[in-house]
């Protein structure tokens, strides 16, 4: 799909936002009548700054009771704990992989993709929770977390916050491009005596000043 793959991900989202057009808002993974099964494309600009967030922002999310570590839960371990079917589309870079759930918070309906790319291909690296209109739908393959206050992401970062109080939490962006609020980190760690980047990338679109959608990548590259 769309998102990012190693030397920071930003490479993937950076030709894919060519090929698609640029947009500030998700392009809908519409099945029929409003059905959504693909994870939504967020279109990024033609242009990036360097990573200019000092500290790792989310590497992990609670789904219900289960927590799922970026980079490190496998998709299977994930699927094994929550349920749910396992979607697959496109090639080489292209390639990814995702669980799909639902659930029901103030706002009304949203869902929850867990995301793996190309490179990651067997563990979860990233995630996509949006906020669903009146007019779209989960599709039936997208299992339903029960519950209110069922995905938790670290600083209280939520659907339906506003940007100030995203800028509280996170601090400035990285970039603003439209209703888009994108954040990018990255660090060097030295693991089993081997050098490492780790890049986290966190992107955030906005409707009527208040967070509709959040992205996030999370990759350790060697």
């Amino acid at each position: 799909m769309k998102y990012i793959v190693h030397a920071s991900h930003f490479a993937v989202l950076f030709t894919l936002a060519i090929l698609s057009g640029i947009a500030q808002t998700p392009s809908r993974g519409h099945g029929s009548k409003g059905v959504l099964w693909v994870p939504p494309v967020i279109n990024l600009p033609d242009e990036h700054p360097g990573p200019g967030v000092r500290r790792e922002m989310i590497g992990r999310l609670r789904v219900g009771s289960v927590p799922i570590i970026l980079n490190e839960t496998s998709r299977a371990a994930a699927q094994k704990a929550l349920g749910g079917t396992v979607g697959i589309q496109g090639d080489a870079g292209d390639w990814e992989a995702w669980l799909c759930y639902q659930g029901h918070n103030a706002k009304g309906r949203w869902m929850l993709w867990l995301l793996s790319s190309e490179v990651d291909n067997e563990n979860v690296s990233g995630l996509q929770w949006t906020q669903l209109s009146p007019a779209e739908a989960a599709d039936h393959r997208c299992k339903l977390i029960s519950g209110n206050n069922t995905v938790r992401l670290p600083d209280t970062l939520k659907l339906g916050m506003s940007a100030a109080a995203v800028r509280q939490v996170l601090g400035e962006p990285t970039l603003v491009s439209g209703n888009l609020l994108e954040y990018s980190h990255e660090h060097h760690q030295t693991i089993d005596q081997l050098d490492y980047t780790v890049a986290n990338d966190v992107n955030l679109v906005l409707e009527s000043g208040k967070v509709r959608s959040i992205q996030v990548w999370r990759s350790v590259i060697n």
